[in-house]
């Protein structure tokens, strides 16, 4: 059952961001946060998702053993809009823009968001698994239900070294979809960042927290 945290501030009319994150833990990210001088916003960070059945498009055959990509993510929006609902019942007025935000699979959930839910315009897929099996195929096959208005894409400088076939295209892959982004128009910001796909998660993760707020 996922596990969700109280958010750290909850002003009227100021964003609305969720993070759908790995862990309980997120100590770091909330202390980079507060030392920070972003400007007003909410955060509800979710973790307890089983990231393979939950947080995937559409079913796929998986790449390692024991993995199951079977694509719930239409339930798993489902469920998160139910709680944001819950959450803003106290404000006098509704959050003036709602984002999300993941990393590595929850970075791909993060990306397809506008596919399941016409609520989120900022996005940021900090590490995203853009290798996802067909991924580019299925999105020029659908529509979105939501433009984005921003678009925050980041990888590791190092992810795509890997003898893995299909996680080494996570490079490529990621920038063939700024590219499908920018032809439509679509405001979309690539960034790298130093090291393998696990190094500096909570930075990682506030520097797209800031891309989207900026």
């Amino acid at each position: 059952m996922p596990h969700l945290s109280l958010p750290i501030k909850a002003t009227d009319q100021s964003p609305f961001l969720v993070y759908i994150s790995f862990e309980d833990d997120n100590n770091e990210l909330i202390s980079l946060i507060k030392k920070s001088n972003l400007k007003d916003f909410t955060l509800m960070i979710i973790s307890g998702f089983n990231w393979d059945e939950d947080l995937t498009p559409y079913p796929a055959s998986p790449i390692y053993k024991g993995e199951h990509y079977l694509g719930k993510a239409q339930e798993t929006y489902k469920w998160i809009e139910e709680q944001i609902t819950e959450s803003i019942k106290g404000l006098n007025k509704e959050p003036s823009i709602y984002g999300i935000i993941g990393y590595s699979i929850s970075g791909l959930f993060a990306f397809t968001s506008s596919y399941f839910s016409s609520k989120f315009s900022l996005i940021a897929s900090c590490s995203g698994s853009l290798w996802y099996p067909d991924l580019l195929t299925w999105i020029n096959s659908k529509k979105t239900l939501i433009t984005p208005k921003k678009v925050y894409l980041s990888l590791g400088d190092k992810e795509k070294e890997t003898k893995n076939p299909v996680l080494s295209s996570v490079e490529e892959r990621t920038l063939q979809i700024k590219d499908y982004l920018e032809k439509k128009d679509i405001p979309c910001l690539f960034e790298f960042n130093p090291g393998n796909h696990f190094k500096n998660v909570p930075l990682r993760v506030f520097k797209g927290i800031k891309n989207l707020l900026s």
